[in-house]
C-alpha cells in the first residue's frame, strides 16, 4: 500500500511499515514562517497512534473546505504550529479558494535556498478547493511502488495505474498500462498512453478493467 504520494510503503493488510520519507524540520518551519491566510494541514506518519493530519484549528472549521470528508476521527489539533512538538511530517497541504493564491505561495517557497528539495504539487480536489502538497522531491507515488517492486524482484510491466491529477503522470508514464481517467486534467490528457472512455463517478476504473479483459467475470 504506497500512501501520501509515496511518502510511506506498508504491507496489507497488516499495515506493517516498509519505507518511509519524511520533510526535513527545518524546512518545515521555514515554509509555516513564510506565512498564509490559512494554516496547513500536516499529514504526519503516526498512524499507530491513530493520527494522520494535524491541524492549527479544528478539521470541521470552513477554512478547510471539508478536506476530511467528514471523517474527523484520525485528525488532532495541536494549536500553534511554531511552537509545537513537530516530527514524522510527510506532507505539508496548503488549501485555497483561489488557485493564484496557492502559486503566489509556490513562488515564494521556489525562491527559498533549499527548494530543490521539494516538490509543490497543486491540484484541484473536486467539492473541496485548490491545494497545493508540499513533498519531498525525490518521492512520488511511482517512487513508492518502485520500492515495492524492487523489493519483490519486480519490474513495472505488470503494473496497471489509474490517475487523474498532477501527482499521477509520473506513474502513469512509468507503469506498464497507465490509464487516465475521462475527466483527467489536459496537461495529463496529452501525455498519457491511455484514456478511460468513463470518468471517475462511472466507474471508470472498474468499466476499463471488464472492458480490457484485465478482470473477467
Amino acid at each position: 500500500m504506497v500512501s501520501n504520494n509515496g511518502q510511506i510503503l506498508r504491507r496489507s493488510p497488516s499495515a506493517e511499515r516498509i519505507a518511509e520519507s519524511y520533510l526535513d524540520l527545518r524546512l518545515v518551519r521555514k515554509i509555516l514562517h513564510l506565512g498564509f491566510h490559512t494554516p496547513p494541514i500536516l499529514h504526519v506518519d503516526k498512524f499507530e497512534e491513530g493520527i494522520d493530519m494535524l491541524t492549527e484549528v479544528p478539521i470541521t472549521d470552513g477554512i478547510y473546505h471539508n478536506y476530511s470528508g467528514g471523517d474527523h476521527s484520525r485528525t488532532r489539533e495541536v494549536g500553534d504550529f511554531l511552537s509545537a512538538d513537530l516530527e514524522k511530517i510527510l506532507v505539508i497541504c496548503f488549501l485555497s479558494l483561489r488557485k493564484e493564491d496557492l502559486n503566489s505561495l509556490v513562488r515564494k517557497i521556489s525562491a527559498l535556498p533549499e527548494a530543490s528539495e521539494l516538490r509543490c504539487i497543486l491540484t484541484k480536489i473536486p467539492g473541496v478547493s485548490y491545494c497545493v502538497e508540499i513533498i519531498n522531491v525525490s518521492v512520488s507515488k511511482w517512487s513508492g511502488i518502485s520500492r515495492f517492486l524492487s523489493l519483490k524482484g519486480l519490474d513495472g510491466n505488470g503494473v496497471i495505474a489509474f490517475g487523474d491529477e498532477r501527482n499521477d503522470l509520473e506513474m502513469l508514464l512509468h507503469c506498464g498500462a497507465g490509464f487516465a481517467m475521462k475527466n483527467v486534467i489536459p496537461e495529463i490528457k496529452k501525455s498519457a498512453k491511455h484514456v478511460t472512455r468513463y470518468n471517475n463517478e462511472e466507474d471508470g476504473v472498474a468499466l476499463t478493467l471488464v472492458e480490457n479483459r484485465i478482470v473477467l467475470f
